[in-house]
């Protein structure tokens, strides 16, 4: 019934919409979005199906006109996303910056003589702490601005495993519920001010004990002082604004990171490298990530962070970006602003 609606509505009103497939064709954006609907269980009511279909054939136009260039370094796709307004989707990317840290302004440094050779040194490094075992399977915040409590938990979970040998997956939903002072559930939050709640609460409890709802408060727990603890932090720590700092860290196990990630090359990634050349994101910083890795590609050669976002196993590679390491914006935070908040647990 859904197909034959969404035919109904567009069909009629295609034809005289100026704005809608400027370079798809009628026939494709009929036939894509009706096998998108069915593959990702999309219903939309009489109202709104035409200016999603209006999204979805913008989207269409954005994903053929990448994937169709000679050369390319990563691979788009009509995702879940595919027909997101862009309140929507920026409604995903809840990460606020806690002003008791610096500003980004003022992380940005000048890179010295001896910072430019230290990242000389580790150009061909590989870290990957996913194939190390310290990195749990991909989650997903689904339409919650919960972002910075996935980045906070992964890297508690990978603090714990590195030090206590156990992997765990620990609760974004206790964050969610009891870390107040400065967050603010699914409208966004800080992975700095998570890491002072639970070290100020004495642990976290696993995901086992307090299982992710995608909603602020409605855990089955009545209190907070209800939950167990299963792991705890000591400290944290943040980090300068460069590439050197960033590895020494990751070296130490996975980082906590705040990226932007409102352009249509993040949402609608399918895999490769986001390269600064393709992907103009800046340093405004709105998204909660978890480093997990660098390298280098083999093919290509260029260096890149390996990042866990918290999109499900379906968006990107498996759950997974890989973004430029290096390059012209080393001064002005790095790829996306990587560089500019990066925080780590100590247990």
């Amino acid at each position: 019934m859904r197909v034959i609606l969404y035919g109904l509505v567009c069909i009629g009103l295609l034809c005289v919409s100026s704005v809608t497939c400027r370079e798809a064709s009628v026939k494709e954006c009929d036939s894509e979005f009706a096998k998108w609907m069915n593959h990702h269980n999309k219903t939309f009511d009489s109202s709104e199906i035409f200016n999603r279909y209006k999204i979805f054939c913008n989207n269409l136009d954005n994903v053929n006109e990448h994937n169709g260039r000679e050369r390319k370094h990563f691979k788009k796709a009509l995702n879940d996303f595919a027909a997101m307004t862009p309140a929507e989707y920026a409604g995903m990317l809840g990460f606020r910056p806690d002003p008791t840290e610096q500003s980004q302004k003022n992380t940005i440094q000048s890179l010295t003589d001896a910072e430019i050779q230290a990242s000389i040194e580790w150009q061909g490094v590989t870290i990957d702490w996913v194939a190390s075992g310290a990195v749990t399977p991909v989650k997903n915040q689904g339409s919650c601005g919960s972002c910075w409590s996935f980045s906070t938990t992964g890297a508690v979970e990978g603090a714990w495993k590195i030090k206590k040998g156990a992997l765990v997956s620990l609760s974004e939903q206790q964050l969610l519920d009891c870390s107040k002072s400065g967050n603010y559930g699914c409208q966004g939050g800080s992975m700095t001010r998570a890491f002072a709640w639970i070290k100020s609460n004495g642990g976290i409890t696993s995901e086992a004990i307090a299982p992710y709802v995608s909603s602020n408060g409605v855990n089955p727990h009545t209190t907070c002082a209800n939950y167990s603890k299963v792991a705890t932090i000591s400290s944290y720590t943040s980090y300068a604004a460069t590439e050197t700092a960033l590895l020494t860290a990751l070296a130490k196990g996975p980082v906590s990171v705040a990226i932007q990630a409102d352009q249509s090359c993040f949402q609608m990634y399918d895999g490769g490298i986001l390269t600064e050349a393709e992907c103009a994101c800046g340093n405004s910083l709105n998204h909660g990530v978890l480093l997990v890795g660098a390298g280098t590609d083999a093919a290509t050669g260029i260096d890149y962070w390996k990042i866990k976002n918290s999109w499900g196993t379906w968006w990107g590679e498996q759950g997974y970006i890989r973004i430029q390491r290096g390059g012209s914006k080393l001064s002005t935070g790095g790829q996306c602003g990587i560089l500019l908040s990066t925080s780590q647990p100590i247990v």
